[in-house]
């Protein structure tokens, strides 16, 4: 009866054993399937993140471009702009439409009070008041003189001489950019003032008013300041020309057509 339960114990254990080796084995062989399909997923997981990071980068690296490229637009934009702003600036600055300041030559004349004085005195009904008053005539021969010394700016009391101004008279008023002016009048240059004093000296317009005794006088300034004009600026004709206008007006003109030949020719 010993025997018996030995053996049954003993057959009990093998099997338990053999059963606990097969577990054992069984166990075994799905940790090692378990592991192998985590790092088959996990590899998938970093070829996957790998992937999204060059797409990114791909992304990031056409952003940079983009913003590389509108910096580079705005940048020129910018050059552009300032360019027409110093076109433009300087457009003001020579039609007189922006204050002016430099050295130059200033110029006064008056009417001859004196004179007319003593001869109202002497001439009694042949006295002509107009004879010893400046009219419009003698500031614009004057002005055109002086032009020929070139100077950057002119201005006749204050109002700034542009190439719409204009100097007339109403009866014995004097009128300068449609402004009523009263004597002396006070012609204010900006320029070189050694060629405005020479071409003073040449005019033949001042030497006229000195020779018939008119107040003229003259000064050098390191600072003469001309202000801008402030009048509007009306073309009655010009107007300004379009490019199909102009190369319409090319295609029409025959010296035009025959350069074109003779250069096509030549080459």
């Amino acid at each position: 009866m010993n025997k018996k339960f030995v053996v049954w114990i003993l057959a009990l254990t093998g099997v338990l054993g053999y059963l606990l080796v097969s577990l054992y084995t069984f166990e075994t062989a799905r940790q090692k399937e378990q592991d192998k399909s985590r790092n088959t997923d996990l590899v998938e997981v970093i070829t996957n993140q790998e992937a999204e990071i060059e797409l990114l980068e791909v992304s990031i690296e056409e952003t940079r471009l983009s913003i590389d490229e509108q910096r580079r637009q705005q940048t020129e934009g910018v050059g552009r702009l300032n360019s027409l702003r110093a076109s433009l600036d300087n457009a003001r600055l020579f039609s007189g439409l922006t204050e002016l300041t430099g050295n130059g030559l200033v110029v006064t004349v008056n009417d001859n009070l004196a004179k007319a004085e003593l001869a109202k005195q002497n001439q009694g009904a042949g006295y002509n008041p107009n004879d010893f008053l400046i009219h419009d005539k003698n500031l614009l021969y004057l002005v055109n003189e002086l032009k020929s010394a070139q100077p950057d700016g002119v201005a006749i009391n204050g109002q700034r001489l542009v190439a719409d101004s204009n100097i007339r008279c109403v009866g014995t008023v004097v009128l300068v950019n449609d402004t009523r002016l009263s004597p002396p009048y006070i012609i204010s240059m900006v320029g070189d003032p050694e060629q405005l004093k020479s071409a003073l000296d040449s005019s033949e317009e001042y030497q006229f008013l000195i020779s018939q005794d008119f107040p003229v006088t003259w000064a050098y300034s390191e600072a003469v300041v001309l202000p801008p004009y402030r009048g509007n600026y009306a073309p009655a004709v010009m107007q300004p020309l379009r490019q199909e206008t102009k190369v319409q007006n090319q295609v029409d003109d025959p010296a035009y057509l025959e350069n074109t030949s003779n250069s096509g020719e030549g080459s």
